[in-house]
């Protein structure tokens, strides 16, 4: 199954989308694996300033960090009013992998760090949500997502057990 980003409408404090970045060469993410329950996203960072990216599973805004925590609750671009969440930093040219998990989807907005007409709120990942859909480890898929053997693939999807 493809992971197809349904992005943010852009708006004041956010005016981009994943979609713009990209072909701007701005801060974005690309899906390099959807599984069950599971989504995996490479960071880039093109530029030399830092890019910072928060995340959420399911719409659950209860992920936002507590304003008693060590990372407080207010985000930092003040203009973002439903909290901080938890994010990755990337301070120089560079990206980074990261796995999200997730029952149903996950969401990546970027709005603190690197510039303002590069912002963009939650963009909506779907994960695979069929754990018997073999079809997804036959002609070389079991490689995409990492793993060893197309029995490998096949095992992880009929047992939820990864061996990798």
């Amino acid at each position: 199954m493809a992971a197809f980003a349904v992005p943010a409408l852009a708006d004041d404090p956010t005016p981009s989308t994943n979609d713009n970045n990209i072909a701007e060469g701005w801060a974005h993410f690309n899906v390099t694996a959807t599984l069950y329950n599971r989504i995996t996203v490479n960071l880039v960072q093109p530029n030399d300033y830092f890019a910072c990216f928060e995340f959420r599973s399911d719409g659950d805004t209860s992920q936002a960090y507590d304003s008693t925590g060590p990372n407080g609750g207010d985000n930092w671009n003040t203009e973002i009013l439903d909290g901080l969440y938890p994010y990755e930093c990337l301070s120089t040219i560079s990206s980074l992998e990261k796995t999200l998990y997730a029952s149903d989807y996950v969401e990546i907005r970027f709005v603190f760090g690197g510039e303002g007409d590069e912002r963009f709120g939650w963009e909506r990942l779907d994960v695979a949500d069929d754990v018997s859909d073999k079809v997804t480890c036959k002609s070389g898929g079991w490689e995409t997502y990492g793993f060893d053997s197309q029995g490998q693939c096949v095992r992880f999807l009929t047992s939820g057990k990864d061996s990798r």
